[in-house]
């Protein structure tokens, strides 16, 4: 603990308040007091957790490779018997936005790459048909990571140059297949993996499963409150609401494998997109969009019409 310390405090200690915000620096003040009043009682619950969430995810990698185990094949949380059962939900546990652990806490703890041991742990090390993902930035100190959510998100959309523009894709999949347009997977499950050249729309291909709608929430949530972060998450599930109105149109992204899983449940899937972006705001960070593919699906299906 009194290794993990000194670099905790400096992070928090080193958090600036914008100068003029006279409420936030009067709250930060109270915080700052509670904080070294009751430091070692919060750094002692945070690594406590740490460590239970680094041995979960040690657990899962000499469950997976068939690793001697270090627990009784009955124990209630580590045995092989519950890890089958619980492990599920502990991985989607550990995504929600309220149980976010600082990366900054698991890497001082470990004496392992954490990062490699994160994607392993939802099986997000190789994104890519072809290959591992390139996780881009993602070993730049300047772009690390601060939460696990953080991470996760940054390996699900490190591929592509797809971004939000300020024209919405105005059709659905099947009017977009009625003007012409081929649906294609893309080269990697990258949510930035968003192109159209000539008629072919090309999409990352997505399994979705009962965690879906709760990983791309949080996701969303997380990219609300940092907006340094970014918006690809958000903008492909606005993307993707366009294109999916209703059961027909998973149906018929299902035949060329960009929508998997939850089989026989099209209406389910169409009713997640719908429901992530009910009343939400996709904000613009870029005006020049270098590929707007919004705008060139626009602009390809008047001309159809027009013919």
């Amino acid at each position: 603990m009194r290794e993990v310390e000194p670099c905790l405090i400096a992070f928090y200690e080193g958090l600036q308040i914008e100068e003029g915000d006279e409420d936030c620096l009067e709250r930060g003040r109270f915080r700052y007091r509670d904080w070294h009043k009751e430091k070692d009682e919060f750094l002692k619950l945070m690594i406590i957790n740490d460590c239970f969430a680094l041995e979960i995810m040690l657990a899962n990698k000499r469950y997976a490779t068939g690793e001697q185990r270090e627990y009784d094949f009955r124990d209630l949380v580590f045995g092989a018997e519950r890890m089958i059962y619980l492990f599920p939900d502990l991985k989607q546990d550990m995504l929600l936005l309220q149980n976010q652990l600082p990366l900054l806490a698991l890497t001082t703890l470990a004496a392992i790459d954490v990062n490699t041991l994160i994607k392993a742990f939802y099986n997000l090390s190789s994104s890519s048909p072809e290959g591992q993902i390139i996780s881009e930035g993602l070993n730049d100190p300047a772009k690390q990571s601060f939460y696990i959510l953080d991470l996760y998100r940054k390996i699900l959309t490190s591929e592509g140059e797809y971004l939000p523009s300020y024209k919405q894709n105005l059709e659905s999949a099947t009017e977009l297949r009625n003007a012409g347009v081929s649906f294609y997977k893309s080269n990697t499950k990258s949510f930035r993996d968003i192109s159209f050249n000539g008629s072919i729309l090309s999409l990352p291909p997505l399994k979705v499963d009962d965690a879906t709608e709760s990983s791309l929430l949080n996701i969303m949530a997380f990219e609300r409150l940092h907006a340094t972060a970014g918006n690809e998450v958000t903008a492909y599930a606005f993307f993707m609401a366009g294109l999916i109105r209703t059961a027909d149109e998973v149906a018929l992204l299902r035949t060329d494998e960009i929508i998997m899983g939850w089989v026989g449940a099209n209406g389910n899937i169409a009713n997640i997109f719908n429901k992530i972006t009910k009343e939400k705001t996709l904000v613009l960070f870029k005006e020049d969009i270098q590929v707007d593919v919004n705008g060139k699906l626009n602009t390809y299906c008047k001309k159809r019409m027009h013919r």
